[in-house]
């Protein structure tokens, strides 16, 4: 074997290979300590991964809420310039009366029947009012109509139409609302929106 190749092994050895059993433990305990410091930033870097990761999702979905909010406050704003319209219409069928049959009424309610049903489609709905208690979430009472036969609260008669889109109010319904009179123990639903539509 010649001497470069005796040059070559000896550079080979392991640097610690003369050191002591004390130094090789220290030198161990020293790695684990560094090892335990790195997994401990490993994990600290995965909970503020997964921290970061929550509070995108939170942040996305509550500007999802936001959209979907403002994208029905202006439909809602869009349909309520349309409802004196739809009052329009209501009130030509109403005013010809027993006229079933007349051409222009026809035409009016197909129209009418039409924008309805574009307006249901969108989540629109028109507001429960003749034999109901009064809310005054969701009805407009424009006046209150003395009644031996219903009870205090009851609406008598619609006068316009309330639409709501959704839980939002779009327009009140106006009606009339009985006052004093029988207690509810006296009367059925189905008595109150009977004796509702006579006192009409």
């Amino acid at each position: 074997m010649s001497q470069e190749d005796n040059e070559v092994r000896d550079d080979c050895k392991c640097p610690d290979e003369g050191s002591s059993n004390e130094e090789l433990y220290a030198l161990i305990r020293d790695l684990e300590s560094e090892n335990d410091e790195l997994r401990s930033e490993v994990e600290s870097y995965k909970d503020s991964l997964a921290r970061a990761r929550a509070d995108y999702q939170n942040l996305k979905k509550r500007n999802e809420r936001l959209m979907g909010k403002m994208e029905t406050r202006m439909m809602g704003e869009i349909v309520c310039r349309f409802l004196p319209i739809i009052d329009d219409l209501r009130q030509v069928i109403e005013s010809t009366g027993d006229r079933a049959e007349d051409p222009v009424r026809l035409g009016v309610k197909q129209i009418l029947d039409k924008a309805e049903d574009s307006l249901q489609s969108m989540g629109v709905f028109k507001i429960s009012c003749r034999g109901e208690q009064f809310d005054p979430n969701w009805h407009e009472a424009i006046d209150y109509v003395p009644s031996d036969r219903l009870p205090d609260g009851i609406i008598i008669e619609e006068v316009s139409t309330g639409y709501a889109m959704e839980d939002n109010l779009l327009r009140p319904a106006r009606v009339l609302v009985a006052r004093g009179g029988a207690d509810d123990d006296e009367s059925s639903s189905g008595d109150r929106n009977e004796e509702a539509r006579e006192e009409r």
